[in-house]
Order: structure tokens, then sequence, then C-alpha cells
């Protein structure tokens, strides 16, 4: 629904930085390998593992499992038939989980084709100002990518903005409710088909949650590239021209809080948001496996 209310928004984005990229050029192709196979894994591989352990749950031998899982599945409630079990569990594996990994892939590669887009705007902003010499051309050529660059990220967040938070908050909980299972689970009472599948869908998971986040911290950090060019360029300059030089960083130092992409206001994607979730992911994985070994010392 969000992806749908928000389809003018990222039209309007992608339309606008590759105008500018048509209008200015870039100094190379973003290389968006990674960012399609990861979203490509977390839209097939996902799904096919997940839809793999659900067939299996069909075979005979299995049927007390389906019962168990089918009944986890719709609340309690479960049939004495096993091939209604099985294609109850089917059809709610195909049509409900499994849509969410396709979404969720597909939002992945989205969103980090256009934070490359707005990366490689920021890199020519610097890059073309950088040949700038004189102070008051470069003032001028300053005045006009960073409002280039100002509005690329603001039409960047107006349409990722809330995209990102339900992407995030989608992966980090599949992140923390794997590890849970991971950490908490007795594997005697567990099928092998589905902790492989927990084991594929927690490394799919990370990889999509640092594959982006990498890219965004990547725009804010190319930002923070041209506020130091800046300084350079001031710092260089035998222009007497005080109040432009004053003007220069006092604007420069504002940049990099302008090109930052958030999660629909709730946080950040800095190095610092980086730092703090990986930072709450590892201590949650402590304090949960110590506490499941003082609850196994019992």
């Amino acid at each position: 629904m969000a992806l749908i209310l928000k389809r003018q928004a990222i039209f309007s984005a992608v339309t606008y930085l590759q105008d500018v990229h048509t209008q200015f050029g870039v100094l190379k192709c973003v290389s968006y390998r990674t960012c399609i196979a990861t979203g490509i894994a977390a839209s097939c591989v996902i799904p096919l593992s997940l839809f793999w352990y659900t067939v299996t749950m069909c075979l005979p031998g299995s049927e007390k499992f389906l019962k168990f899982y089918t009944a986890y599945t719709f609340l309690g409630w479960s049939s004495d038939n096993k091939w209604n079990n099985c294609f109850l569990f089917v059809i709610s594996d195909h049509l409900v989980v499994n849509q969410q990994y396709l979404l969720s892939g597909f939002l992945l590669i989205l969103s980090c084709y256009i934070l490359g887009l707005l990366q490689q705007t920021v890199i020519s902003f610097t890059s073309v100002s950088y040949r700038e010499d004189d102070l008051g051309m470069f003032f001028t050529a300053y005045l006009r990518y960073s409002e280039t660059v100002s509005k690329g990220a603001s039409l960047v967040n107006r349409a990722l903005s809330l995209l990102l938070l339900f992407l995030y908050g989608f992966m980090t909980f599949s992140i923390f409710n794997v590890t849970t299972f991971l950490l908490t689970s007795d594997f005697t009472y567990v099928l092998t088909e589905m902790l492989a599948t927990q084991v594929i869908l927690m490394l799919m998971m990370i990889i999509g949650f640092y594959t982006t986040s990498f890219q965004a911290v990547a725009v804010h950090d190319a930002a923070k590239r041209g506020k130091n060019l800046v300084y350079d360029v001031v710092s260089r300059s035998e222009s007497s021209d005080h109040e432009t030089r004053c003007l220069l960083l006092m604007m420069a130092a504002e940049f990099p809080s302008e090109v930052v992409v958030t999660g629909w206001g709730m946080f950040s994607l800095k190095r610092s948001f980086l730092q703090k979730t990986t930072s709450g992911m590892f201590t949650y994985a402590i304090l949960l496996s110590q506490a499941g070994n003082q609850t196994s010392h019992k």
C-alpha cells in the first residue's frame, strides 16, 4: 500500500536524478550488482527455501509437525486430515509469507538504485566544483550544485523515507526473530529443513540490511567530502572577499545535514546509526545466549 501511495514521488525522484546526470554527467557508472544480487536473493532464495520447507511438511512422517505448525499459523486451529492441513499451510505460506520477502527484495533493489543515483549526484558536485579556481566562480558553482543536491535529497526522502522505515523494520524484526529462535530452541525437536530455512533467512536479511545501509551511508559520506572540499578551497584561496569566504564556510557546514537519508524521520542512515544498530544486535544475542545458559543450568 505504501509503495502504491509513493509511486509518484518515486517516479519524480528517479526522473530528477537521471536528468541531473544527463545535464552534468557523472564520473563513473554506479555498480548495482551487489544490490541486485541481494534483492534477487531476498526475492527468490528465501521464498524458494521456505516453499521447499513447506512442501517437506506434507511428506510422509511429518504429520505431527504439520499439524503443530498449522495450528501455530491459524491461531490454534488445525484439521485431522493431513491434506487439509497441507493445503492450508502451503496456501498461507505462498500468499502471505513469501509475498513479504518478494516485496522486501524489490524495495531493496529500488532503494539501492535511487540512493546510488543520489550518491553520484553528490560526487559529481564535488568533482566539478573542484575545477573552479576563482572563489567567485566557485561560490556560484557551489550555489548551483548545492541546490541541485539538496533538492535531490529532499525528493529521495519524500519517496523512500516511509518505505525504508517499513523495510528496516521488517529486516530488523526478521533478524531478531530468527536470532531468538536459534538461541532458544531445542534443536532435538526442530526439523533440519526448518533450521536451514531460518539460517538462510537470517543471512539474507543481514546482507540486505547492511547493503542498503552502506549505500545510504555512502550518500552522507559524499556530502561530508563536499564540505571538506569547500574548506580546502577556501583555505587555499587568496581572495580578499572575506564575506564570501565566511558565507561559503557557513553554508558548507550545513551541507551534510541536508543530505541525509532518513526512515520517515525516525532515524537517520549515517555511520552512527549503523554502529548503534550493530552493537544492539550483538548485545541482544549475547544477553539472550546468557539467559539461555542460565535457564539450562537450573
